[in-house]
């Protein structure tokens, strides 16, 4: 199983990553906007974590984009793209292929 990356690279930043046991029990992800760090638990399944990593990156994307809402609309959208979006990725395996290396061409 291959390490995950200590760094994402999204907008202009770069995000310190890492999955972690040593979150407050019951949270399975955290973004921290002031250290740029994304933490993904690692007490869930492997699928739970993909997912949480989609949540938090929609929370990374919120942030960059200065998107406007309650802290309840934001979480929803959130959890909402980050369901679809673990969905898709795992029931589309080759697409998921084909589009990594589209953007592996070079120009």
């Amino acid at each position: 199983m291959s390490k995950p990356p200590k760094i994402i690279k999204l907008g202009y930043h770069d995000i310190e990553f890492s999955v972690s046991s040593e979150l407050p029990d019951g949270t399975t992800g955290h973004y921290s906007q002031n250290h740029r760090m994304l933490v993904v638990s690692k007490d869930q399944s492997p699928q739970d974590q993909v997912n949480t990593l989609f949540h938090e990156v929609v929370h990374v994307a919120w942030d960059l984009a200065k998107l406007e809402g309650s802290d309840e609309h934001e979480e929803r959208v959130a959890s909402v793209l980050g369901n679809l979006l673990t969905e898709f990725v795992s029931r589309n395996p080759g697409l998921l292929r084909w589009m990594q290396e589209r953007l592996n061409e070079s120009d």
